[in-house]
């Protein structure tokens, strides 16, 4: 047994076959789960299938190879993880951006959630890692001969899979070879990731000499202050106030005087994108203005407010970032141990600094809070004596753990109605004129159906990452001084909206104006006009979001819930 074993595992064909693949599993499982043609599919295949075989047969040392083979490997495990978290999608370019913008407390918790897909790669991976290793100590040989029959197949396959590949261009404008072609298309995105963060990182200086001309253009008699809360990872689809079945907003419901949006869309459903789109007056037809504009913070600043900006999420390095820094004060919620890592607190510790900063002067003060709001793990979102929905202890994601996993988020969408309230309650203060925006940055997969997508950030979003919640409140002083605002948001709360109109909104709001104000996009204005909603994709490009390769379930789950799209316009993306 033990010769048979030996002359089995340092056979160099045995060892070239089970090495391609190894290399070539993360095509297999996409070509099931990507929206591809024929032609495109034979390319998807052959051309990587003939350039891993040219790969190992590149020397006759082929343990040096496997070794060599190692950052194949890493894009092949991620690539793996990705479509056991979301079904389909290649890495995107924004999923690079995630994995540096992420803090590590927040991975940790993914990473002990997903264990099974780790396990799965680790079993794929190692003993490939293993075998040519010991290649390479026993000097395991291919033979020259056999190394050219290997070479000229290969050669043939990529010669196929290029012309496969050229007929899918020709035939499909969708059809890029550098965005398609696994693992080229990993490759592209790493280039172009890169390419964004030294963007990122120029921002200061590129925006500089920037400036909103922002001018009040009507005064109150009190003084004003407003608070912008951003969302996080909070979905309409699990909001009491949108139609859910759940007691989820039991503090918001009983009011009278708050404006709930149900019909809002988000246009990006990464943080690091979608939250600067919420800050600024750039949208997705011009999103590579993001990089040289300002901040509503500063739009408000120049408008003679105090700004603050309070913050329960770990400094990244992203605009968000560099967005904070513009005001006149940031305040990070949450103790920070180390630049990496940290305890989020309860976004409900931010309701006595809110108070204290309303208290600190009689400047007009605008506030914005970036929440931690549902993000996974979700049953540490929430303070435990807040857990009405049980039991919501599930740390694994499983289809077994579903119904955990969704007390969890459903107490964390009621403790946003509590921290909401409350901020309302420390607002509604009839010595000033104030008014409260909130609106999430975007949605979440929670095993919905049998496709049983998790999380967000996918590279081809659903209907349960798309829809979000969006609220607006006065109080009366507010609303004897600008019963414009109030009565245009009450004919417009039952139209289309989304992330595309906070800047314009929360300015008008304030009756701030900018040289890039645009009152069709404003929620507070009669005219606001309806728009067919727009989504930045992973390459910065702006698509009508429903086409954005959203499949009949979602389709169904908008039109079930009464989101405008107009039909004509939708296309099925197939490469």
């Amino acid at each position: 047994m033990k010769k048979f074993f030996h002359s089995l595992f340092s056979n160099p064909i045995l060892l070239f076959i089970f090495s391609v693949i190894v290399l070539i599993t993360p095509n297999l499982f996409l070509l099931f789960t990507e929206p591809l043609s024929l032609s495109t599919r034979i390319a998807f295949i052959l051309f990587p299938l003939g350039f891993y075989i040219i790969w190992m047969g590149t020397t006759r040392r082929i343990g040096w190879m496997g070794i060599c083979s190692l950052p194949f490997m890493i894009l092949g495990a991620f690539q793996l993880v990705l479509l056991y978290l979301f079904g389909n999608s290649f890495i995107a370019i924004d999923m690079f951006t995630n994995v540096v913008t992420t803090n590590a407390g927040e991975a940790s918790e993914l990473l002990e959630s997903i264990w099974p897909a780790i396990v799965g790669v680790c079993i794929l991976y190692i003993p490939f890692l293993l075998w040519s290793i010991a290649g390479i100590i026993h000097k395991i040989d291919l033979k020259r001969d056999l190394r050219f029959k290997y070479l000229k197949l290969g050669a043939i396959l990529m010669i196929l899979g290029g012309g496969a590949a050229c007929y899918s261009s020709y035939i499909n404008p969708l059809f890029e070879f550098n965005r398609v072609i696994f693992p080229l298309n990993v490759m592209n995105n790493i280039n172009q990731a890169i390419k964004r963060w030294h963007l990122s990182n120029d921002y200061p200086q590129r925006s500089a000499a920037f400036t909103f001309e922002s001018k009040k253009t009507k005064k109150s008699d009190k003084r004003e202050i407003y608070l912008f809360v951003v969302g996080e990872t909070s979905r309409s689809a699990n909001w009491e106030l949108a139609g859910y079945e759940r007691e989820t907003n039991p503090l918001l419901k009983q009011r009278n005087d708050i404006f709930f949006f149900k019909d809002g869309i988000t246009q990006s459903n990464t943080t690091h994108k979608s939250v600067p789109l919420i800050l600024s007056a750039v949208n997705s037809d011009n999103y590579m203005d993001i990089y040289h504009q300002k901040s509503i913070i500063s739009a408000f600043k120049e408008a003679g407010f105090r700004t603050l900006f309070i913050s329960n999420q770990v400094p990244n390095r992203s605009l968000i970032d560099y967005f904070s820094d513009e005001a006149d004060q940031r305040i990070n919620l949450s103790p920070i141990n180390n630049d990496l890592y940290k305890e989020n607190l309860p976004d409900g510790k931010a309701l006595q600094i809110i108070k204290d900063q309303i208290n600190a002067d009689e400047e007009n003060l605008f506030i914005v809070f970036h929440s931690y709001g549902s993000h996974f793990n979700y049953q540490h979102r929430y303070p435990k004596d807040m857990a009405y929905f049980k039991p919501d202890n599930a740390n694994t994601v499983s289809t077994k753990n579903k119904d955990q996993l969704i007390n969890a988020y459903d107490n964390s969408i009621r403790y946003v109605d509590f921290v909401l309230n409350s901020s309302i309650e420390i607002l509604n203060d009839s010595s000033f004129s104030s008014g409260m925006f909130y609106v999430s940055d975007h949605g979440e997969d929670i095993m919905d159906d049998e496709r049983n997508k998790f999380l967000h950030a996918s590279p081809i979003p659903t209907y349960y990452q798309l829809h979000i919640p969006v609220v607006m409140w006065f109080n009366q002083t507010y609303i004897k001084e600008n019963p414009e605002h109030f009565m245009a948001a009450r004919n417009n709360i039952s139209k289309p909206v989304s992330t595309a109109n906070c800047f314009n909104t929360i300015t008008d709001m304030a009756n701030i104006k900018t040289a890039y104000s645009d009152s069709s996009y404003s929620i507070v204005n009669e005219a606001f006009e309806i728009r067919n909603r727009k989504y930045v994709t992973d390459h910065n490009e702006d698509f009508y979001f429903f086409n954005m390769g959203l499949n009949d379930i979602d389709l169904k789950l908008l039109d079930d819930r009464g989101i405008y799209y107009d039909k004509s316009l939708y296309k099925k993306p197939i490469y």
